[in-house]
């Protein structure tokens, strides 16, 4: 509208003055797009496509080791139980290739820990169910490559011992399909309880990404 008022202005004067050249009027007109400081026209900027909301759902299995571990006390082995994870996540809308959102994640062992309960305190599979609440964020390369990350809190629960810690991910996605691919993540971890230890995990899997249209 801005530029049809100035437009009508200037084809609504009777009598130009005198002295007053073209070029001077051609001058005072708006521009289409806009003028830099040289003077140059500036094209508008194109808007970023948005970014609908996602839930996000996988399902993967892991290993961990045991940078410290109580090998006298807890007859723990270096590498912890291998395990299994579902985890959900949902993704707020937003713009251009950064999301972020929040989402849970739920864990268990595949294999007793210690291997022999039957010489110190432990669980058996399926004894450890770890709960971790995250906020998640994620860089799309492409439509089919993103790089995640998340940082959580879990909460390792056990009828022996409960624990907490902080955990960070880091991983690749890739989807071979719409909505469908595969994920591989590192994931360093702080556990506080008799002492504190730290661990590290990689796991992966499959997962779900289903686009919400609003």
């Amino acid at each position: 509208m801005a530029l049809l008022g100035a437009s009508c202005f200037y084809f609504g004067v009777p009598l130009l003055a005198q002295g007053q050249s073209r070029a001077s009027i051609d001058d005072e007109r708006i521009p289409l797009f806009g003028r830099d400081s040289k003077g140059k026209e500036e094209l508008p900027k194109a808007e970023e496509p948005p970014r609908f909301p996602q839930v996000f759902v996988s399902l993967g299995g892991g290993v961990t080791l045991r940078l410290i571990y109580d090998e006298p006390e807890l007859y723990q082995d270096k590498m912890a139980p291998p395990y299994v994870q579902l985890r959900g996540a949902y993704f707020f809308r937003g713009a251009g290739s950064f999301q972020h959102g929040l989402g849970l994640g739920v864990a268990t062992n595949l294999l007793p820990d210690p291997p022999n309960t039957s010489i110190a305190a432990g669980f058996n599979e399926f004894g450890q169910w770890t709960l971790a609440p995250s906020y998640f964020a994620r860089l799309w390369l492409s439509e089919e490559a993103q790089v995640f990350g998340a940082v959580g809190v879990p909460l390792a629960l056990s009828l022996l011992y409960q624990v907490a810690g902080l955990e960070l991910s880091v991983g690749l996605i890739y989807k071979f399909l719409n909505g469908m691919g595969l994920y591989l993540a590192t994931v360093p971890s702080l556990y506080f309880g008799l002492f504190v230890q730290p661990l590290v995990s990689v796991d992966a899997g499959l997962l779900i990404d289903y686009e919400i249209f609003d």
